[in-house]
């Protein structure tokens, strides 16, 4: 017997959207997450984050596929689930504010960024307040918070706040030449080349011509402070461009 098998059309986003949304926001039973008394331990904790990057994955896909109302509901519906009082807010939830954004929510957006904001710039001033050598130990956890923070910063300039991204910006030009000044030049090399590639890579991405005006402004400000602070790594970044 001959099969002759039709292939279908693929999926662009990778995600069947329907069953993925039935699923995460009806059928899915949460076990009191988004309960301040129910305990959860490190394990527990780091699968509810992956259950937000597959919330976000989701999210994405409704909104490429035009169904920004299932999109919206299943924003609230993640952040009402794994809300950022029992599951704090890091990292994986930058992409919440960004939707929010898109999605005409800028009230939320602001709520979710502000709440990663603050808990990632806590963080990165306890850091700072440590001697250079405990420092340099634990500059992950700096490169992390820093690279945090810059995230949203990126976040608020591509939905048209420049004010609140230099803001964020500043704080983080002021960081990177206390690491300088503290002994800690491998941070502060980090922090020059995360913050020129963002601008750099925003610059390419909005095509207006106002945004890259203020954007390029942005670029020669952080050029200038690599000079200043390290005139090899400015080299090394001309060099390899």
């Amino acid at each position: 017997m001959t099969y002759r098998i039709t292939p279908g059309k693929p999926n662009p986003t990778g995600v069947n959207t329907e069953v993925a949304f039935d699923n995460m926001v009806n059928k899915f039973k949460w076990g009191g997450v988004e309960n301040p008394k129910v305990y959860l331990d490190e394990n527990n904790l780091r699968m509810c984050k992956t259950f937000r990057i597959m919330f976000t994955q989701t999210i994405m896909a409704l909104m490429q596929e035009g169904k920004n109302d299932k999109a919206l509901i299943a924003l609230d519906a993640c952040l009402e689930k794994i809300p950022n009082a029992t599951v704090p807010f890091e990292g994986e939830s930058i992409p919440f504010g960004e939707m929010y954004f898109q999605l005409g929510q800028a009230d939320k957006a602001k709520a979710v960024l502000t709440a990663i904001e603050d808990r990632a710039q806590r963080t990165i001033n306890w850091y700072n307040r440590l001697n250079p050598e405990i420092m340099s130990n634990n500059s992950r956890e700096i490169a992390e918070s820093f690279d945090t923070l810059l995230r949203i910063a990126s976040v608020y300039n591509n939905n048209g706040d420049s004010k609140k991204y230099n803001e964020i910006l500043n704080k983080l030009k002021s960081y990177t030449q206390q690491y300088f000044s503290n002994g800690n030049p491998a941070i502060g090399n980090f922090a020059l080349k995360t913050m020129a590639d963002d601008a750099i890579r925003s610059y390419h991405i909005n095509e207006d011509p106002k945004f890259q005006e203020i954007q390029e402004a942005s670029i020669q400000e952080i050029m200038g402070l690599m000079q200043k602070l390290s005139p090899g790594l400015l080299r090394e970044y001309y060099s390899g461009q």
